[in-house]
């Protein structure tokens, strides 16, 4: 698997086959709050974002 295009293509090929695959996978962040992570001590913690992937694939290369 090797990246390619922009940030969201990947080629997917079995090597010397001749064969490939077009991936591609994007993210997006909703709205509202990420994901609250409370500290290891108990005490206060950090939010980090939460996004939703969706993925592709085509015949080919990308």
């Amino acid at each position: 698997m090797e990246r390619v295009g922009g940030r969201h293509g990947y080629e997917v090929s079995a090597g010397g086959v001749g064969f490939a695959a077009c991936l591609r996978v994007t993210g997006t962040e909703p709205s509202g709050v990420g994901v609250f992570l409370p500290g290891a001590d108990g005490g206060s913690g950090d939010s980090i974002a939460r996004y939703d992937l969706s993925a592709t694939v085509g015949d080919g290369r990308c």
